[in-house]
């Protein structure tokens, strides 16, 4: 094969893996407020769900606006989990009491519910196979 047919080959493979992703618009309602900012982190098993970036496949922060902020996804088809942490000082942490509840909101994919304890990745789990919208509501305690 020469180098010509190898590079357009090449060039088709990675077109057509971009062709397969899908947008997911995520909408998320409830904040308390609109101060700080949305810290989102997405996962695609679950270590480290909900609140470890460094196992989350991609994180970013928002802006929150009037009490919600939405955002776009660009996933492959596939298993996913979102968390959503209303990051209001703006320090990067979930901040909690000294017995580890959090004083700061919270929100995951599916909305479960949750008593004790962070929420079960295989509650907020959703899967992905063609463009869609999930909804979040952010929870305070």
């Amino acid at each position: 094969m020469n180098y010509l047919t190898l590079l357009i080959l090449m060039l088709f493979s990675f077109l057509n893996a971009q062709n397969d992703s899908l947008i997911v618009k995520v909408k998320v309602s409830d904040f308390k407020n609109s101060s700080g900012e949305a810290r989102i982190l997405v996962f695609d098993r679950e270590d480290g769900f909900p609140s470890k970036p460094e196992n989350a496949i991609m994180q970013f922060n928002k802006l929150i606006i009037n009490n919600k902020c939405d955002f776009d996804l660009n996933l492959i088809p596939g298993e996913y989990a979102v968390s959503i942490h209303h990051d209001e000082n703006n320090n990067d942490e979930i901040d909690t009491t000294w017995y580890g509840k959090p004083v700061e909101g919270f929100g995951v994919s599916n909305n479960p519910k949750t008593s004790f304890g962070p929420p079960d990745y295989d509650d907020s789990k959703v899967i992905i196979s063609n463009p869609q919208i999930l909804k979040i509501k952010m929870k305070y305690f």
